[in-house]
């Protein structure tokens, strides 16, 4: 026999009596002290309850808020901003915010230029009861207690409002 049919042949006996003696082993199941399956949990009590203590309440009576979007203005603008305000359309509101001294703030963007907002809202402010101080932009304008402040800044070619109220 040449040598590598001797080294073959080594190789193969290795190989099946390896394959034997792992085929002979224990499996890990069957060791002492292995984990085994959990018990079966015992079947749970079945226990009948009532209505809840609301099933019988009627809400068709309670009111409801519906915030309505102003049709000029992308976005829903917060709670207690002034909806009289004649803003330009189209207005996209951006952000808004609490301001310094309990108040509030808007951000909008227009795709019109900085000087037709402010033609807009000098002409709009006024028509819609608004009381103006100064030339503005900025205006502070008043109306039946509430005060508002914009500023008009031109952005490209449109512009950004900023309302604090």
């Amino acid at each position: 026999m040449s040598r590598t049919a001797w080294r073959l042949a080594g190789r193969s006996a290795a190989a099946a009596a390896l394959t034997l003696a792992l085929a002979a082993a224990p499996s890990c199941g069957g060791r002492p002290g292995a984990p085994s399956d959990p018990p079966a949990d015992p079947p749970l009590e079945t226990v009948e309850v009532g209505d809840a203590p609301d099933a019988e309440l009627d809400t068709s009576e309670d009111v409801v808020a519906v915030r309505r979007p102003r049709e000029d203005v992308g976005g829903v603008l917060p709670g207690g901003f002034p909806r009289d305000l004649p803003l330009p359309a189209p207005t996209t509101l951006v952000d808004f915010g609490d301001a310094n001294g309990g108040g509030a703030w808007v951000l909008l963007a227009s795709p019109r230029s900085a000087a037709a907002v402010s033609a807009h809202l000098a002409e709009g402010l006024p028509a819609a009861g608004w009381r103006l101080a100064g030339a503005g932009p900025p205006w502070t304008a008043a109306k039946g207690g509430r005060t508002v402040r914009i500023a008009v800044t031109g952005r490209g070619a449109g512009s950004e409002l900023r309302i604090e109220y």
